[in-house]
């Protein structure tokens, strides 16, 4: 399943939503091993089952993003070494969802609670075992890659579009190119996961009702067996390389985008907050965004064409004050909606295995610290002048 994160505008009905929490809150117990990978657990006894996050960071893997080998990847993956995993596990109560980002496979089990130390087997079964990697299975996953790309939203061509304009191939989504894909071969497959399934690349988290220190114990085991990358996972700066303020794509509505800084940057979250502002203002309107530490791009846009564009032309300085409060409020929901629960344990573990430990209290205080000055100068990298549109057609 390849991955993006939609913010909707209908998150503006959450302002009278009040979050309930109890008066314990369970924490993580986070630590970094010996060999880089990173490791974190949550005990809470009112947890109906047991979900494990294990992700690998993609930095460096661009070329294998365009040609679609790391969407072929997933798709192998999931067949473990008995073939189609995820029906073995439904059959047993669990659950299995692989999920592939421009800087992040994320792969998730479900299971009931006890059962939760059959995660890790399961979990070394997806990441070690390539006895189902047949050429007939190989090829049957390439069709079935083609039939998801026919599929894909207006939405989501926007944000494809807005990518590959600004960053060249180092934005290439991982659906990846089909006479790219076509090429791939069971090689490239092989050497793509000894690349990325490694321990230097990886983050794995568990909540379960189980003891935190005996989850971190087994922790520490599985990732102590994850080999170590032969290619460098820092994450490299992408390049921009925009040459034309107006993209196109297949499909109804349109959009406007700008490049959006890491999430270690606090104009993360004011450019977020005023993309969160700007489409609360239009009707249908959605945001769209993938969180990294490495700089990207985030995408306001509308199934109505100049909807969106229209609106953020005709702001003026008398909007920018009122904007900042909705924008500001937007965010700390969004943050307290995506960053809580099952949500939240994938979004902590991904950037995790990007080098940035986080949680939400943190977060939330570099939201409500943003200033109105910072705010107006995100709002106005939404402007024709400092971004750009993308238009279907």
């Amino acid at each position: 399943m390849i991955a993006s994160i939609p913010l909707l505008a209908a998150i503006s009905a959450c302002f009278s939503e009040r979050i309930q929490e109890s008066k314990v809150v369970p924490q993580y117990a986070v630590e970094q091993e010996s060999n880089k990978s990173w490791a974190m657990a949550k005990s809470n006894p009112e947890a109906a089952f047991t979900t494990f996050h294990l992700d690998f960071n993609a930095f460096g893997l661009s070329k294998q993003s365009k040609s679609g080998c790391r969407h072929l990847l997933e798709h192998l993956l999931a067949y473990g070494e008995h073939g189609k995993l995820e029906f073995r596990l439904e059959s047993e109560g669990g659950f299995l969802l692989l999920r592939t980002y421009r800087d992040d496979l994320d792969i998730q089990i479900d299971l009931p609670n006890s059962r939760w130390k059959d995660g890790f087997g399961f979990l070394n079964e997806l990441v070690t075992s390539q006895a189902e990697w047949s050429p007939q299975n190989i090829e049957g996953e390439k069709q079935t890659i083609a039939l998801e790309k026919g599929l894909l939203s207006d939405q989501r061509k926007a944000s494809i579009a807005a990518w590959q304009g600004t960053f060249g191939d180092q934005g290439a989504d991982p659906v990846g190119n089909l006479q790219d894909l076509g090429r791939v071969t069971l090689t490239n497959l092989s050497n793509l996961a000894s690349t990325q399934l490694t321990a230097d690349r990886a983050a794995l988290s568990i909540v379960s009702s189980a003891p935190q220190a005996e989850m971190m114990d087994l922790e520490r085991g599985f990732l102590s067996r994850l080999p170590v990358s032969p290619v460098d996972g820092e994450p490299n700066p992408r390049k921009i390389q925009i040459t034309k303020k107006s993209l196109s794509y297949r499909g109804g509505g349109s959009a406007r985008a700008c490049v959006i800084a890491g999430m270690d940057s606090s104009s993360w979250y004011t450019t977020l907050a005023a993309a969160l502002a700007i489409a609360g203002e239009c009707k249908g309107a959605y945001v769209d965004i993938e969180p990294s530490v490495r700089q990207g791009v985030i995408v306001v846009g509308s199934e109505s064409t100049g909807e969106v564009e229209k609106e953020i032309d005709s702001l003026d300085k008398n909007d920018t004050a009122r904007l900042f409060i909705v924008g500001r409020h937007l965010l700390q929901q969004y943050l307290r909606l995506e960053w809580s629960g099952q949500a939240g344990q994938q979004i902590r573990t991904m950037l995790m295995s990007q080098g940035q430990e986080t949680s939400l209290p943190f977060l939330l205080d570099r939201a409500k610290r943003m200033s109105l000055d910072d705010f107006a100068t995100s709002l106005r990298m939404f402007s024709l002048e400092n971004g750009w549109e993308i238009v279907g057609s």
